[in-house]
């Protein structure tokens, strides 16, 4: 149900806590954030349908890209996935509040209110 439901699935991460970049993806449903610095796990995802956009990655010298953020519609509703947050340092980021923020007022929102990025 889940992997139907994130339209993706973990695969694996690698051990321990490492210091990683992130970033937004180019996409049409989140306005910009700035790029930040955190040291976290980095998970690593596989997605199962191209009907999600994607709109994170993290990046580090020790295991390169991972997808970081997707989102898309589901039925009535919408669903938005995040990896970063392990670490407390990742919710202190002010930068990563910024993204949560978009991302609840993006999955709570009426998709007939929202006519741009948010």
């Amino acid at each position: 149900v889940m992997r139907g439901l994130c339209k993706g699935a973990f695969t694996h991460h690698p051990e321990g806590i490492v210091p990683q970049s992130v970033r937004r993806v180019e996409n049409t449903l989140f306005l910009a954030w700035p790029p930040f610095e955190v040291a976290d796990e980095q998970y690593f995802i596989q997605f199962h349908s191209r009907d999600t956009t994607e709109f994170l990655v993290t990046h580090s010298e020790a295991h390169g890209q991972a997808s970081a953020g997707w989102a898309h519609a589901c039925g009535r509703g919408r669903v938005a996935c995040l990896t970063p947050g392990h670490t407390a340092e990742v919710f202190a980021a002010p930068a990563y509040r910024q993204v949560l923020q978009g991302v609840l007022r993006w999955a709570a929102a009426d998709s007939k209110q929202i006519s741009h990025a948010i």
